[in-house]
């Protein structure tokens, strides 16, 4: 009788530390899944911890010292003449407890006179928990200003960090059906306005608004823009003359694919992202495959002008592009279909692998696109005469304006056939322009690939054919301007060794890095890159 209600306890008892059990471990369970579910804004937080000059050039000052918070810093500075410049750098860190993705925004006072390069760090790199980062930000004239008038520049820079599970270089949002538009928010930055492009239904509604006459309104991209391989109208179909900072942020996936069949007396075609710049592109990359293809086929005896001028990023720039690059693919190929009227043709083309014609600046930019261009007047050829100017660079294809701090790492696959009674062919071909009509390149070179063939018969041929490792036709002011000697071709430009151009990077000037992660091929990259 004494051992039953101590069985009894035991009993109890065991049941009382299995329930207990039990329910700790379901509680553990629980807050394990809530944990997963919630993330601790500490996992993933960014600060700012100084501003200061790096560096000061000529009469340059601070009109106030630099003011920040955690995530936005601001600078005030004076550029009171061309020869002056500065530079801030900016030290961040992450002090949350995981790696993450950095996203940030600049904008600046839209000062005409003055322009801005930002190194050391790009929108999508990853920093590592407790890790610092060096950003830096330089002021300057822009190259072509003379004189400077209005030298004060604010300037606002905004840092996000992001989870890396919402990676900014997988955050191409949206793809696009190749129609849908929608009106992005705006935003007014020292009284200037943007337009904030986010996917591209925004940004086929700014095309749309540009194209119908608003050529001054402006645009920030605030996330890459996937447009699915579907074609999008040109902005500035009329010439767009507002700012477009792409924040280097890349438009994926942009796709041009024209193919005609010619019967017009004189007709002009463009290709690229912008038909006609006379406004500020900067921080803009692009990626995607242009394809042009004109063929004539004549059907009376009279004179036939083609004009074809074939960009990536802009087809014709008399404004500024700055910070830009192209990577992918890029065709132009023309060809005469003729039933042997005694007609005559007189084609100009002018095509390169981020401008056609230049008669503006571009600085800091680049291009490792694929390009082939192709002139073909064969076909069941007979009574006619053929007077046609071809210009194609990696960079630009005809050029009266300025270049600096450029590079062309891709491919140019050129041929040129031409049977006619009379054939006047001028084909200028360059790594970095093709037709250096005028005006100014420096501070770049050419680390491509080149290969050329031409056929051209009939009684009465003139040809030029001027072959360039850097430029075609050189008639302007080459400074600092160098191609590989493996490329086969001379010209103007300094020939250098592969193990040379690598460490040129000083010589270059103060745009370029070392490309000491081989991202680039060795060669040197940009600041912006990295």
């Amino acid at each position: 009788m004494k051992k039953t209600p101590l069985k009894i306890i035991t009993v109890l008892v065991i049941m009382i530390i299995f329930s207990m059990t039990l329910g700790y471990s379901v509680l553990v369970q629980k807050l394990e899944i809530m944990g997963n579910a919630t993330i601790d804004s500490t996992d993933y937080l960014i600060e700012i911890t100084s501003i200061t000059v790096l560096k000061k050039e000529g009469e340059a000052y601070q009109n106030a010292n630099p003011t920040f918070n955690k995530t936005e810093g601001t600078m005030y500075s004076s550029i009171p003449n061309t020869s002056s410049g500065i530079i801030y750098k900016i030290t961040i860190k992450n002090k949350g407890l995981t790696s993450g993705v950095l996203d940030y925004t600049f904008v600046s006072t839209d000062n005409s006179n003055i322009k801005y390069k930002i190194g050391g760090i790009n929108n999508g790199d990853i920093i590592a928990a407790g890790e610092s980062a060096e950003v830096t930000v330089e002021f300057e004239a822009w190259d072509d200003v003379k004189n400077i008038t209005n030298a004060q520049v604010s300037s606002i820079i905004d840092f996000e960090f992001i989870p890396y599970s919402d990676s900014y270089s997988q955050a191409c949002t949206l793809q696009w059906d190749g129609t849908s538009s929608q009106k992005p928010s705006k935003k007014t930055i020292y009284g200037v306005e943007y337009y904030q492009i986010s996917n591209a239904n925004e940004l086929n509604w700014f095309t749309n608004t540009v194209n119908s006459g608003r050529k001054d309104i402006n645009a920030i991209l605030t996330k890459n823009i996937c447009l699915n391989s579907k074609a999008l109208a040109q902005i500035g179909t009329e010439g767009y003359n507002g700012i477009f900072d792409g924040q280097n942020r890349t438009i994926q996936g942009f796709y041009l694919f024209r193919q005609y069949i010619l019967e017009e007396i004189t007709t002009t075609f463009y290709t690229g992202l912008f038909r006609k710049n006379n406004g500020n592109i900067k921080n803009l990359n692009l990626t995607g495959e242009v394809y042009n293809s004109l063929s004539i086929n004549p059907g009376t005896a009279r004179e036939y002008r083609i004009y074809s001028n074939d960009g990536t990023i802009v087809s014709e720039n008399y404004g500024k592009i700055s910070n830009c690059s192209y990577s992918g693919k890029m065709t132009g190929h023309y060809e005469v279909r003729s039933n042997c009227y005694a007609f005559i043709l007189r084609g100009d083309f002018s095509s390169g692998g981020l401008v056609g014609i230049n008669e503006g600046i571009i600085t800091g930019s680049y291009t490792n696109a694929a390009t082939e261009f192709n002139v073909t007047n064969t076909k069941n050829a007979c009574n006619y005469s053929s007077y046609n100017k071809t210009h194609s660079g990696g960079i630009v294809g005809t050029n009266s304006g300025y270049i600096s701090d450029t590079y062309f790492n891709g491919t140019i696959n050129s041929t040129n056939r031409v049977r006619a009674l009379e054939s006047y062919s001028y084909y200028r071909l360059g790594g970095i322009v093709g037709s250096l009509d005028s005006g100014v390149v420096k501070n770049s070179y050419n680390s491509g690939k080149i290969t050329y063939s031409s056929v051209i018969e009939k009684a009465g041929d003139v040809q030029e054919e001027l072959l360039g490792g850097a430029i075609g036709l050189s008639k302007g002011t080459l400074t600092n301007v160098y191609y590989l000697d493996s490329v086969g071709y001379s010209g103007a430009g300094t020939s250098v060794s592969a193990n040379d151009l690598s460490n040129l990077n000083i010589s270059l000037g103060n745009y370029y890095n070392k490309d000491t992660k081989t991202q680039n091929g060795g060669y040197p990259i940009l600041k912006w890159q990295r």
